[in-house]
């Protein structure tokens, strides 16, 4: 008898490609096939190469196949990591292939031609721009619009901009203008998208959606020195923060609050948190409820409703977390900032 694997056979009968009846199944893909021997356990070499590959003897050889390769080019595979990232094609250099199975190698910049790394610490990079401000006005001018009814332009300058509703968050935040419908958005650069005239309905009314002016692109806070800072946040229009799955209002900001105010607005600027740190927070705040309509529900159970803080928030934090809290004066702070929640102004003092 066979003392391994077998021929998998079915129950009921099944025709293969070539026309022939059989209740033999691929060991692999299960497919029908006539077997010609006993060993004949699947109807190609791609299965019977990946029912070997599954095999653990197999795993466990190549796993050692592959640490030693990894240990034999260890410099050779440095050093086309090292000319991809000077924006040089590796295959156009075949002076690194004298590193090839050699290991570690020492001096191997010098020895294909690279210049030795610079000593110390790589300098942290900041943008100059943190994007582009469109000043907006619709037609026929609706009543004053309130944070009650942003979610109406929200969703016009999500549609303007062609991106989902839902990812519209991580691609502009309305501010407040004293121009055009009394609102303006600010597109992130990461956004990569321009804003211009559309047609699109408000409260269930045609109008149209124009830019006020010329765009004007948004700088980004200076660079600051080294050392530790207070950052005073006043709030212009509510600030949201919220846990639970969004139903838990945040209404005492504490560190933790204010470092994941930094990695949001890092990921808005293209700027990473890390290295932003927040020693202590204070507050003077209360309270606010606003009523948004649709199916938003922040920091309530109610939907429509935003449960919200204003008032002053006061933090003592390293360069990096004062710089990206700097940026919350232009792209908003804490959570639905492109419905105009969020806005803020920023001093900040060493």
């Amino acid at each position: 008898m066979l003392d391994g694997p077998r021929i998998t056979y079915a129950d009921e009968p099944a025709i293969t490609p070539d026309g022939a009846e059989t209740l033999a199944r691929c060991g692999v893909c299960g497919a029908p096939y006539v077997p010609v021997s006993a060993a004949h356990l699947y109807c190609t070499d791609r299965c019977r190469y990946a029912a070997k590959c599954a095999r653990p003897s197999w795993i466990a050889a190549q796993s050692i196949r592959s640490a030693r390769a990894y240990e034999r080019d260890t410099s050779y595979r440095q050093a086309r990591r090292a000319l991809v990232r000077a924006g040089i094609d590796p295959d156009t250099r075949p002076e690194i292939m004298v590193l090839r199975g050699r290991g570690v190698v020492e001096g191997w910049r010098e020895e294909i031609g690279l210049p030795c790394r610079r000593a110390g610490r790589r300098e942290r990079e900041y943008p100059t721009h943190l994007g582009t401000y469109y000043a907006l006005d619709l037609r026929p001018r609706p009543e004053a619009i309130t944070l009650r009814h942003t979610r109406l332009l929200h969703g016009i300058v999500s549609h303007a901009l062609g991106v989902p509703h839902e990812s519209a968050r991580g691609v502009f935040s309305l501010v407040p203008s004293h121009d055009g419908c009394g609102w303006g958005a600010l597109v992130y650069e990461v956004a990569e998208a321009t804003l211009t005239t559309h047609a699109a309905r408000y409260g269930g009314r045609p109008v149209a959606l124009s830019v006020v002016g010329l765009p004007r692109r948004v700088r980004a806070p200076s660079r600051l020195d080294a050392g530790r800072y207070r950052v005073t946040i006043e709030t212009l229009t509510p600030v949201s923060w919220a846990r639970g799955g969004h139903s838990v209002a945040v209404l005492a900001p504490k560190v933790q609050t204010m470092e994941g105010a930094c990695e949001i607005i890092g990921r808005k600027v293209r700027v990473s948190h890390e290295g932003a740190t927040v020693y202590d927070v204070a507050h003077e705040t209360r309270r606010e409820a606003v009523y948004v309509g649709g199916h938003i529900a922040r920091g309530s159970t109610r939907r429509g409703e935003v449960i919200a803080l204003v008032g002053t928030i006061t933090v003592r934090c390293n360069a990096h977390a004062a710089w990206l809290l700097s940026c919350a004066a232009r792209v908003g702070i804490g959570g639905a900032t492109a419905l105009g929640f969020g806005r803020v102004t920023v001093k900040v003092e060493q």
